[in-house]
């Protein structure tokens, strides 16, 4: 499963980096394990962080993803379109015992 969003902020906080993009295309995703932001793995999370557009209303288009390696920060521009790229996720198999 792949969505393409666009960088909007870069931030780090205690030492955990977390990139604020913008949908670009709407297209619904998971989070999951083994998830990567462009060519960086990212933290099976995904936050809404606050922030106030320029006439101080909250701004609903922003998500947060947290990369694994806070290193992987440099990868990465404001402005930058990058694609995020979910490996699916299936339940594991119920299995009964025999009768």
């Amino acid at each position: 499963m792949r969505a393409e969003f666009e960088i909007d902020h870069i931030v780090a906080i205690q030492g955990q980096v977390y990139v604020l993009v913008r949908e670009v295309d709407g297209v619904d995703f998971v989070v999951s394990r083994g998830t990567r932001l462009g060519e960086a793995l990212i933290r099976p999370w995904l936050g809404q962080p606050r922030a106030l557009d320029e006439r101080g209303r909250l701004r609903e288009d922003l998500l947060a993803f947290a990369l694994k390696h806070p290193k992987d920060r440099t990868r990465f521009c404001v402005g930058e379109r990058v694609m995020l790229e979910t490996v699916e996720v299936r339940p594991r198999p119920v299995f009964s015992p025999e009768p």
